[in-house]
C-alpha cells in the first residue's frame, strides 16, 4: 500500500471528521485510564480545565467520566451549567426549582436521560456513589486524579519512527488514517478497523506506538452492533487492523497491565486515527492511549 499518512492516534477510539466520523451530536467523550480506586464504569479522561475540585475521589471520578465532556469548566454540547465543584453541584437549579444540580443529575441518570443517547448509560454502582455522597451531606473532599496522558508535550515515547515513506508494510505510517489512505490511493488491503496504540496522548506522526508482545500484551477489543467482540493485537509499530466485515456502530477498549480504557459512545467508522490525531478531533482528546 502506498499511503500518504496523516496524523493520528490515541487514547480513545474514534474516527476522523472524514469518512464516517462521529457527528457533532454523536461525539466521543474523553476516555480515561482505569486505575485502582476508580469506580466501575469510570473510563473518561480528565481534562485539567474540567477536573472537579473540592470533591471526594469517587464523586470526582464519576463526574469526570459521565459529565465533564459537557458540564466541564466551560459548558458545551448544549449544557448550560458547569458541574465541577461542590458549590455548583449544590446550587439550586433554575429549571428545576427546589432541586439542586446534584439532585437533578442523579434523577436524570436514574431516568437514563443523561448522558444523552447514544452515550453509555451510567451504571447503578456509579449513581449510588453520588447518592451516598448526597445522603452524607455532600462533605467536601480532595483528590489527586489520575495523570492526564494528554497534558504533556509532543513526543515520540518509543524513540523509533517509520522512515519507509509509502513503502507497503503493516508497520507503515503509525498514527496515520489507514482506511482513508487505502481508499484514496486505491492500494493496500481493504480494512474495516485500523488504528495505533500509544504510551501517551501527544505522540507525533510516524512515531512507533506500543507493540503487543511478551507476557504483558496490549489488547484492543472491539464490539460491533451485533454484540460480536473482536480482539486485535498491535504489531511492532503499535498498529492494529482488521479486514473482515464489522457491523457498525462499534465501541472499543484497550487493555494493558490489568487496566482498561474504553469508549463510552459508539462510532460509525473504524478509521480510529482519523479522530485520534496528535491534537484530537471530533471530541477525541488525542491519540489512542493505553490505560
Amino acid at each position: 500500500m502506498r499511503s500518504a499518512a496523516l496524523l493520528v492516534l490515541v487514547a480513545s477510539i474514534s474516527v476522523l471528521g472524514v469518512a464516517g466520523c462521529a457527528e457533532e451530536d454523536d461525539y466521543l467523550p474523553p476516555i480515561a485510564r482505569r486505575d485502582s480506586g476508580i469506580p466501575a464504569g469510570a473510563d473518561a479522561a480528565i481534562d485539567a480545565a474540567s477536573a472537579p475540585s473540592g470533591l471526594p475521589c469517587d464523586v470526582a471520578l464519576v463526574l469526570s467520566t459521565y459529565c465533564a465532556s459537557c458540564h466541564g469548566g466551560t459548558p458545551a454540547g448544549g449544557a448550560t451549567v458547569a458541574l465541577t465543584t461542590r458549590e455548583q453541584l449544590l446550587a439550586i437549579s433554575l429549571t428545576r426549582p427546589g432541586m439542586t444540580h446534584l439532585e437533578v443529575a442523579i434523577s436524570q441518570m436514574r431516568g437514563a436521560t443523561m448522558p444523552p443517547a447514544p452515550a453509555a448509560r451510567v451504571p447503578d454502582a456509579d449513581i449510588a456513589v453520588l447518592e451516598a455522597w448526597q445522603a452524607a451531606g455532600a462533605p467536601e473532599g480532595s483528590c489527586e486524579l489520575p495523570n492526564d496522558p494528554f497534558a504533556g508535550p509532543d513526543t515520540c515515547t518509543s524513540g523509533r519512527r517509520w522512515t519507509g515513506g509509502n513503502h507497503e508494510s503493516p508497520l507503515m505510517r503509525p498514527g496515520g488514517t489507514c482506511i482513508q489512505c487505502h481508499t484514496d490511493m486505491r492500494e493496500g488491503p481493504r480494512l474495516t478497523i485500523a488504528g495505533t496504540v500509544y504510551a501517551s496522548g501527544r505522540e507525533v506522526d510516524d512515531c512507533n506506538g506500543l507493540a503487543s508482545s511478551g507476557g504483558d500484551p496490549v489488547v484492543v477489543e472491539v464490539t460491533d452492533s451485533t454484540g460480536a467482540v473482536f480482539t486485535l493485537s498491535p504489531n511492532a509499530a503499535g498498529n492494529f487492523f482488521r479486514e473482515e466485515p464489522v457491523s457498525m456502530p462499534i465501541t472499543a477498549l484497550v487493555r494493558y497491565q490489568g487496566r482498561e480504557r474504553r469508549m463510552l459512545t459508539p462510532v460509525t467508522s473504524g478509521d480510529c486515527n482519523g479522530c485520534h490525531t496528535l491534537r484530537g478531533t471530533m471530541m477525541a482528546p488525542g491519540r489512542i492511549v493505553v490505560p
